[in-house]
């Protein structure tokens, strides 16, 4: 009896039971099949916010992989647990998840690694995940869902794991070393902490969006604190070469003006900041790239940020985000962040070109180095990379 009964609920759909025949049966697979599209409407749905989160957040492709393959397996989860959705995820169902990662079921572990996403035998796990690789998964998971609740997404009302403490393992601040630049696993406290910056008043609003552009500028185009300083709403041009590409037009060292081609993203980044002013009446192109929250009634009013305010913004945030990971025990993160400049995400942008594949005279004349031996102390490769290459000369 016990097995007939899940039989017939397993296909009820409400108040099937009082119909009965052809229609009954018509009706039910009606409502079954908008179950089913109701589903791949939510999936997809799914995929276009994490698709949106990474581009919005990433800074590099690296970290976007990073993102995306995290972001995966919480999808992956959340349907195993009987959600439609990342977006139904619940405060208690974190730690299911927490165990989740570290120790996925096997159908969720791919059989061999060549296997691309999407195609048949794609999985989101190679294998359980280090505790280190876990943690990271838990704060990526974390940014998302706080990003998600921003109103300005409003995919969500609020994060489910806002209040949800994530310790990650402790480590020595000079186990790795720390160098001059910002590498993936310390983006999430970035994003993370400029999530919650403070948004209550319109002058809050407009000091976020300036310390999201701020950071969004230098570590996308690797402008010097002053480069940026200088910059006005009119430097940025349509390319004449390339339509829908743009260049932003820069007074670099020497005073020579340079056309700098700029990614979409940074022309997105810029409008979205632009949102939160009301710029009716002004000269635009007179107008600084980087706006005082409170504007003069007229163009000649308004001054540009200085050089060192650039900084402060920069420091400011890298604070807050040393801060998290203070919280988190990522003593590694939390010390390179506590140092990190706005010279620091101009030498994370030409660490990420390099680590792209560019080519070095492309990173020199991006850069607006003088010399090819200045672009390449902007070079790092971990000794895993640098081992590789290695024993590429092995013989046997």
């Amino acid at each position: 009896m016990g097995g007939s009964r899940r039989g017939s609920s397993s296909l009820a759909a409400p108040g099937a039971s009082l119909r009965s025949g052809a229609a009954g049966a018509a009706e039910v697979e009606v409502l079954e099949d908008a179950a089913l599209e109701n589903a791949k409407a939510e999936a997809k749905k799914d995929s276009d916010l994490i698709e949106q989160f990474v581009r919005e957040r990433c800074p590099s492709d690296h970290t976007a992989a990073n993102y995306r393959a995290s972001l995966r397996r919480l999808g992956w989860f959340c349907k195993s647990v009987g959600l439609q959705s990342v977006r139904q995820l619940q405060r208690d169902q974190w730690a299911e998840y927490r165990a989740y990662l570290r120790d996925p079921p096997a159908e969720h572990i791919m059989a061999h690694r060549s296997v691309s996403y999407g195609a048949p035998g794609w999985a989101p796990f190679r294998g359980p995940l280090s505790e280190r690789s876990a943690k990271q998964s838990e704060i990526i998971a974390k940014v998302f869902y706080g990003w998600m609740a921003d109103p300005a997404v409003g995919a969500i009302a609020h994060s489910p794991v806002a209040t949800i403490r994530t310790h990650a393992v402790r480590r020595s601040a000079t186990e790795a070393g720390v160098h001059r630049f910002l590498p993936g696993p310390v983006w999430p406290y970035i994003d993370q902490a400029l999530l919650q910056w403070p948004a209550e008043t319109l002058y809050q609003q407009r000091s976020r969006a300036r310390a999201q552009w701020v950071i969004a500028l230098a570590v996308r185009t690797g402008l010097r604190a002053s480069e940026i300083s200088n910059a006005r709403f009119g430097s940025l041009q349509p390319s004449s070469l390339h339509p829908g590409k743009y260049n932003l037009h820069v007074t670099r060292k020497g005073g020579v003006v340079s056309a700098l081609p700029v990614l979409p993203e940074v022309v997105r980044a810029y409008r979205a900041y632009l949102d939160t002013y009301d710029l009716k009446g002004y000269d635009l192109a007179e107008l600084p790239m980087v706006l005082p929250v409170r504007l003069g009634k007229r163009t000649d009013s308004v001054q540009p940020a200085s050089r060192s305010y650039i900084w402060r913004i920069v420091k400011d945030v890298m604070q807050s985000a040393a801060d998290l990971a203070m919280e988190a025990g990522d003593e590694i993160a939390q010390a390179r962040l506590q140092q990190a400049s706005t010279h620091w995400l101009r030498h994370t942008f030409a660490t990420d070109l390099f680590d792209s594949g560019a080519d070095v005279l492309s990173v020199r004349d991006l850069m607006d180095h003088a010399s090819i031996s200045t672009t390449s102390r902007y070079l790092h490769r971990p000794e895993e990379r640098l081992r590789a290459d290695l024993e590429r000369l092995t013989r046997d």
